[in-house]
């Protein structure tokens, strides 16, 4: 998979407030995005977990959010994961994978709501990505 860093919303965003926690960047399309990204293909929202996430009885749930400012007033929800155990939030593991749906306004970010109880650790990583390897592990050429 290719990371475009300005496609990314977090990189390896550690977050542990019980709260509403935003990415560290925002995404602006400029124009309501129809379903091809700039370059023509489409693209994917993805999250996954970089660090363990640990805490006691915690869970944390992912959201993507678009609006037509940036301040994101009337936001609306495009992802929504609910609640997950922090349990289930180990290294490496994989959150989500989406295409993205038509329709997403000028702006995009991605929250991450702590609940019960605030997290000793845990990273995250979200981004639009517009390829995907799909095969296990990498090719070797001679």
């Amino acid at each position: 998979m290719y990371l475009d860093k300005q496609q990314m919303f977090s990189e390896e965003q550690e977050v542990t407030t019980v709260q509403a926690n935003d990415s560290t960047n925002f995404i602006a399309f400029g124009t309501p995005y129809m379903g091809e990204t700039a370059g023509g293909s489409d693209g994917e929202f993805f999250c996954r977990v970089v660090e363990d996430v640990a805490g006691t009885s915690s869970t944390v749930q992912i959201k993507l959010l678009t609006d037509s400012t940036s301040t994101f007033a009337s936001a609306t929800t495009l992802y929504d994961s609910g609640a997950i155990a922090e349990a289930n939030l180990t290294a490496n593991t994989e959150i989500c994978r989406i295409r993205l749906p038509h329709g997403i306004e000028n702006w995009c970010k991605v929250t991450y709501t702590i609940g019960n109880n605030v997290l000793s650790a845990g990273t995250f990583d979200a981004g639009i990505i517009l390829d995907r390897q799909t095969g296990e592990g990498p090719t070797t050429y001679p």
